[in-house]
């Protein structure tokens, strides 16, 4: 509890400076006000359709993954089953026995390849949609004037771990913010319109 607490604290000093800083400056220098906007990011990803296209993607090259992999372990079966047809020590017995373990190699390594490819194909597409978000916000700041735009995802404290609150508290950036400075479904209109756009493009 102790780092936000001073965190916390910290926050209340920097808006003392802040306040005697703005009361001794000359009216001149005042600077010009901060635009600020809020966006709900786990919202604007669900609301983008690039993510549901993704989720299609990873659902079918996952279906793709198992289907080949039921496949394999299939046809291991049918050597094990073999196997049982034939007394130990015989030439046929330790022809299945090799053939077993060539194919049970193969498909540890195939598998270990595949989960490789998905997760990298995950991260991929999850770093896409973050960027999209960023030069959305960036574009959007510039046209409206604003000076910060910053990710303010709700946070639920219903949690029974005392760590776990703890943690989500010190995550919790924003305390309060008025609803007139969200431009999630803002941000999402125009995410979506630059996506259909890039789709067209594409076929």
């Amino acid at each position: 509890m102790r780092k936000w607490w001073n965190a916390a604290a910290a926050l209340v000093v920097v808006a003392v400076l802040a306040t005697a800083l703005y009361v001794t400056a000359a009216p001149g220098d005042a600077p010009p006000p901060l635009r600020i906007g809020f966006v709900d990011f786990q919202q604007l990803v669900d609301q983008y359709d690039k993510m549901k296209d993704a989720k299609t993607e990873l659902n079918a090259l996952m279906q793709g993954i198992r289907a080949e992999a039921e496949k394999r372990q299939k046809e291991i079966n049918q050597l094990v089953a073999l196997l049982q047809q034939s007394a130990p020590g015989t030439e046929a017995h330790n022809k299945t026995v090799e053939q077993i373990g060539a194919r049970r190699a193969a498909a540890k390594g195939w598998m270990d390849g595949q989960r490789a490819r998905y997760a990298e194909r995950s991260r991929s597409l999850m770093k896409d949609i973050y960027e999209d978000a960023e030069k959305a916000a960036a574009v959007y700041a510039r046209i409206n004037g604003l000076s910060l735009v910053l990710k303010d995802d709700p946070v639920k404290l219903d949690m029974p771990n005392p760590s776990e609150v703890e943690l989500r508290i010190t995550m919790r950036k924003v305390l309060y913010r008025a609803d007139a400075l969200d431009i999630t479904d803002e941000l999402a209109v125009a995410m979506n319109a630059a996506h259909k756009k890039l789709k067209e493009m594409n076929q």
